[in-house]
């Protein structure tokens, strides 16, 4: 191998041009590369001397080159550079236009391994007049790593390449997608002339305006007949000022717009629509409007007679409420007479009469004796039923001040304090605390008690009961006695002003105070019933709603 090395290099070189311009090697010389055994370079003189030549000779001087196959050989690999060099760029350019997803890595790691290709093929180009075979060698490497990974990708992206549909599948997809569409459309269309909807579309570089064939039906205007901004908005008197600034403020805002508007056909009709427009914007500016206009008449008209009947209705009120407070006024006046100028002539005869029956019950009979009693009995009583009207009239105007009530409590103030001489029997279990008006819960709850204990009176064991239930949404309290009940016939009278089921001889009483009651309960969202049986006792419910309690 030596040997041969050695006349190897004895072989004389020839290399450049020698008289005629087309001929730049001798063909009757060969020249002939030395073959030799070098010792490998460390790392750092490898990456050093990566663009040394002395070890290596041009390759026009390593062979038998004619012109001809030298430049053939130069201007080929020039070529394939040159065109993998565009391809990565083309790539590149697509990648930043369009997002590939998925296949983003595999199109990149492409793209370098085409560019390293290119590379390699500039290079070898070059050796045939700079021996750089190191770095030559560095790109190949670098250029075999890079389609090493770029076989990767592509190994991990063909299954999922193969799920894509075909050219001819996906084109059928379309039509049929086409097909579909314009089905929809025509449904669309039919769905909006059913409903009365007409949809259009302003150009604002030309003013031109297109409708709908169902628009023209709506405003029955003749299809297909030209329409301009102009006229559109002539068919709307007395509202352009309104249509155009909604259309100005929608394009300085690219915003949208919705009017109703009172629309004059060229008949002559009237109609209400409600119109609706959307900008249109590109390379921002807003270069169209489209739309929609609404049959809306039926459902506006509606609305304007409900409205004038509000309206009416709200008078209605007013006069009544006039009404009303006028005659509250007078149940004023009457209140204050009743409280005045009838106690003064009521005070005289019950104090005539008491004085009477003092100075001079000696002097008079029995027949007189009871004469001047019942004057005095009727006048006492005529004031505790004066006391009982005002009460019931004076409830409507009072004022309500609501609160937590505790009902154990409050029944059991009443009990202290009004019952405690009674010989009625008094039970009172699971009483609830209730919002509400504590002096008008208070006013129920003595009426209820002074009846109950009145009504039970003449029973051997008198006993009342007041018992509470929690509901749902409700409580319900229950105020039971063993007295002489009442017949339900006559139930729907209990709750009326001067209504009595019993007389003043069996149970003094004015008739007020469960009509009082149920006014009390009715301010309280709430209720009061009874049941009874005659000679078996009564029992009168309140039904207080939870709502009150939130």
């Amino acid at each position: 191998m030596k040997r041969l090395s050695g006349l190897l290099a004895l072989v004389p070189l020839l290399v450049g041009a020698r008289g005629d311009e087309d001929s730049i090697i001798s063909e009757q010389t060969v020249s002939v590369c030395s073959i030799q055994q070098v010792q490998n370079p460390s790392t750092g003189e490898y990456f050093t001397n990566l663009l040394s030549t002395e070890n290596w000779p041009a390759r026009w001087t390593c062979g038998t080159w004619s012109a001809a196959d030298g430049w053939i050989y130069i201007i080929s690999d020039l070529i394939i550079f040159a065109a993998y060099l565009s391809i990565p760029i083309m790539l590149f350019i697509y990648l930043w236009k369009r997002n590939l997803g998925f296949f983003k890595p595999l199109t990149f790691a492409f793209g370098v391994f085409i560019l390293s290709c290119g590379v390699t093929h500039l290079i070898d180009a070059i050796i045939f007049w700079e021996p750089i075979y190191r770095f030559s060698g560095f790109v190949r490497a670098i250029t075999a790593v890079v389609s090493v990974a770029t076989v990767g990708l592509m190994i991990k992206s063909v299954p999922t390449a193969l799920t894509f549909k075909s050219p001819a599948t996906l084109q059928k997809e379309v039509d049929l997608a086409v097909a579909e569409s314009k089905e929809l459309n025509s449904i669309l269309q039919e769905s909006f002339s059913i409903a009365k909807i007409g949809t259009w579309k302003l150009d604002l570089q030309t003013n031109q305006v297109s409708w709908s064939d169902s628009l023209y039906d709506i405003y029955e205007i003749p299809r297909g007949t030209l329409i301009d901004l102009e006229k559109s908005l002539d068919m709307y008197p007395g509202q352009e000022k309104l249509i155009e600034d909604a259309i100005a403020k929608a394009i300085a805002n690219r915003s949208n717009y919705d009017l109703e508007l009172l629309v004059t056909k060229p008949n002559g009709k009237q109609l209400w629509t409600k119109a609706i427009g959307i900008t249109e914007v590109e390379r921002g500016e807003v270069v169209s409007i489209r739309g929609y206009v609404m049959d809306i008449d039926a459902s506006k008209q509606l609305e304007i007679e409900r409205k004038k009947s509000h309206e009416k209705l709200e008078e209605e009120v007013n006069a009544r409420t006039r009404e009303l407070k006028a005659v509250n006024q007078e149940l004023e006046s009457f209140s204050y007479y009743i409280s005045h100028d009838l106690r003064a002539p009521l005070r005289a005869i019950n104090g005539f009469s008491e004085a009477l029956l003092e100075d001079y019950k000696p002097k008079l009979d029995d027949e007189a004796s009871r004469y001047l009693d019942r004057i005095s009995y009727n006048s006492r009583k005529m004031g505790e039923l004066i006391d009982d009207i005002l009460a019931f009239s004076r409830m409507n105007r009072k004022e309500t001040n609501f609160k937590n009530v505790n009902l154990a409590q409050v029944v059991s103030d009443l009990i202290n304090n009004l019952f405690v001489e009674s010989k009625s029997i008094i039970q009172v279990r699971n009483l609830p605390e209730i919002h509400g008006d504590k002096e008008m819960i208070n006013q129920v709850f003595a009426n209820l008690l002074s009846n109950a204990v009145k009504y039970s009176s003449k029973e051997e064991s008198p006993s009342v009961e007041i018992i509470g239930e929690e509901f749902d949404d409700s409580y319900l309290i229950k105020v039971v006695d063993n007295g002489v009940g009442f017949n339900m016939q006559y139930a729907d009278k209990l709750f009326m002003v001067f209504q009595r089921l019993h007389s003043d001889e069996e149970f003094e009483g004015t008739g007020v105070g469960l009509a009082l009651c149920q006014r009390i309960m009715s301010m309280h969202n709430g209720e009061i019933w009874a049941q009874s049986e005659e000679g078996s006792g009564a029992t009168f419910f309140l039904k207080f709603k939870k709502q009150m309690n939130d």
